[in-house]
């Protein structure tokens, strides 16, 4: 049953969370969905979803420390990229207000850290370290996931809270956790590197090894660009970071071996973004692209440009839903002008060829065969 109204109301992600073919506990995906309110028609409100996305994530991290790990929807580019978007349209000043006290209440609420504590303070000697890690790299997860979700929201987050998401739950997982901790993690070579990533947090900065590298979180500046976020120990942009290029575009998102690689975030310095999956520097996979025109094309990318199956909506109103290829309409797709007539049919190269049917709103349908935008024979 739940696994059914999962698959009607969002078949999309349906399809997302089956297509490795492993088993998960369909209720709790459920639940979390009815939390954001995808699977009820009815409006969500503020601040209402922001509470939920932060009691989903809060109950999937601290499942992470259990033998039961609870499926974490958060993980999903297209949910992330969603919630994205729905935060990008905030411009009302009191909304974002609400919004914003809603994420500090949240934030201090989050249960995930006082059963780290528990967790960390009841587990023997040999199992520390590996314990102690596995507590950070669930931190960081949630991290990359809050940081994926506010990516056009963070300006507002920063004036109304006097600081980044990043840092205020940096601070928060600090005071509430580290801290308890810091003896222990500076004691044990294995995780002398957690504590550094929280140097900036300590009182007593002379009490603690300053001679281990941060590995995990560097800043590199250099004549060409401005980069900070994780870096491998050859040097390389790896895992989370957020960089500015010399003709001030600005990426944030995942890396590998120094290309944009993962979900990610691309602001043109034109106005223009791109917020998606990435592949070897360029968008390829799902994603969302807006133009300077004010065009928004959601959809699939390969190697930078629009392919396979997308949709086209232009800024003087017309909207295009169907195949494309080297970003170009090209295949089975719907044309609708702002006037409200429509194209179904075959387009090759922008244009409408092959089979086809024109319906204008009078009622008239010109069916038939098409070439280079015209209709040849009916």
């Amino acid at each position: 049953m739940a696994e059914n109204a999962v698959k009607e109301k969002v078949q999309e992600i349906y399809m997302l969370i089956t297509r490795n073919g492993q088993q998960y506990n369909w209720e709790t995906i459920r639940e979390d969905f009815e939390k954001l309110f995808w699977l009820d028609p009815i409006e969500s409100v503020e601040p209402c979803l922001t509470q939920a996305i932060w009691n989903i994530v809060d109950e999937s991290s601290s499942s992470q420390l259990t033998l039961s790990p609870r499926y974490n929807i958060m993980k999903l580019i297209k949910v992330k990229m969603t919630l994205s978007q729905y935060y990008a349209k905030k411009v009302d000043e009191n909304s974002i207000k609400e919004i914003c006290q809603a994420i500090s209440v949240e934030m201090s609420h989050m249960t995930f850290i006082d059963k780290c504590k528990n967790v960390l303070s009841s587990c023997a000697t040999d199992t520390f370290a590996p314990t102690a890690s596995r507590i950070y790299d669930i931190f960081l997860e949630v991290k990359r996931i809050f940081s994926s979700i506010y990516m056009h929201f963070e300006k507002h987050i920063t004036k109304e809270l006097n600081g980044s998401l990043t840092e205020k739950l940096d601070k928060t997982f600090y005071d509430k956790f580290i801290a308890e901790f810091s003896i222990r993690l500076n004691q044990d070579r294995e995780t002398k590197y957690i504590l550094a990533e929280f140097e900036k947090f300590q009182k007593n900065k002379s009490s603690f090894d300053e001679s281990l590298p941060c590995l995990h979180n560097n800043f590199a500046i250099n004549e060409k660009n401005y980069y900070i976020g994780e870096m491998s120990e050859e040097g390389f942009r790896e895992g989370y970071g957020k960089i500015e290029y010399p003709s001030k575009d600005i990426y944030e998102g995942y890396w590998h071996k120094d290309k944009r690689h993962g979900q990610g975030l691309y602001l043109y310095k034109n106005g223009g973004r791109y917020l998606g999956e990435f592949i070897d520097n360029l968008p390829t996979g799902q994603g969302c692209k807006i133009y300077n025109s004010g065009n928004m094309y959601t959809g699939e990318f390969l190697n930078g440009k629009k392919n396979g199956q997308g949709v086209m909506k232009f800024s003087n109103g017309d909207s295009f839903e169907g195949e494309w290829l080297n970003d170009d309409m090209h295949g089975i797709g719907k044309y609708t002008w702002s006037t409200g007539d429509y194209y179904i049919g075959s387009f090759v190269h922008d244009r409408q060829e092959g089979k086809g049917a024109l319906f204008l709103i009078n009622g008239m349908i010109l069916s038939g065969i098409w070439k280079a935008g015209n209709l040849l024979e009916s």
